[in-house]
């Protein structure tokens, strides 16, 4: 499972807002880029799904020398899939942060970096209330925060709880993945999934 703890980024120049369906019924839903994130050698590989994947992009046998990429002239590559379920918390400063979750974390790039480190950008997609969260956000645009992931897993089918703290915040009570079924005919519209944007100021 995928997870990051306090990990500095950078909001994207753009937030963008759009409809996404969810049975019948059209909802806002929101898209938050981050760039910047900085994964280590465990993290990269467990984004990855695979033990080996650190070592197919970095030289890490020349003893005591810098770390550089084996392919210098690498663009950065996509991921296909998306991470679903995550809750991702966006730190502004003391006692000034943003939770939103279920989050997706979608349009994953990485690229490897001299030092050894993976350069991270992605964009957090989730249908939140539209409220106070989304202006503190918006103020944030090309500004450098801290961001925590925690949970999820690659691909819709999985839905797990969710029930990590972190520092300084209370555990939250695990939420129970909704048992969804296909829309039926003159049987009225399908549940739309709950999720919340937090703020704390």
């Amino acid at each position: 499972m995928f997870s990051i703890q306090d990990r500095p980024a950078t909001i994207g120049n753009k937030i963008d807002s759009r409809g996404e369906q969810h049975g019948d019924e059209s909802v806002t839903a929101v898209d938050i880029p981050l760039n910047e994130i900085m994964l280590d050698e465990d993290e990269f590989n467990t984004l990855m799904q695979e033990p080996l994947a650190y070592r197919c992009l970095f030289n890490v046998e020349r003893g005591g020398r810098i770390v550089e990429p084996m392919l210098p002239n690498l663009k950065p590559f996509a991921l296909k899939d998306k991470i679903e379920q995550a809750t991702v918390t966006i730190n502004f400063g003391l006692d000034d942060w943003i939770k939103v979750v279920p989050a997706k974390i979608a349009k994953i790039k990485l690229e490897p970096r001299v030092g050894g480190l993976v350069a991270m950008s992605c964009t957090v997609q989730s249908t939140p209330e539209l409220a106070a969260p989304m202006a503190r956000l918006l103020a944030m645009i090309n500004r450098e925060v801290v961001v925590s992931i925690d949970g999820g897993q690659f691909g819709a089918q999985q839905d797990l709880p969710l029930n990590k703290a972190g520092e300084g915040e209370q555990p939250e009570q695990p939420e129970q993945p909704e048992q969804r079924e296909a829309p039926k005919r003159g049987r009225g519209r399908p549940r739309r999934e709950d999720s919340s944007l937090q703020v704390v100021q």
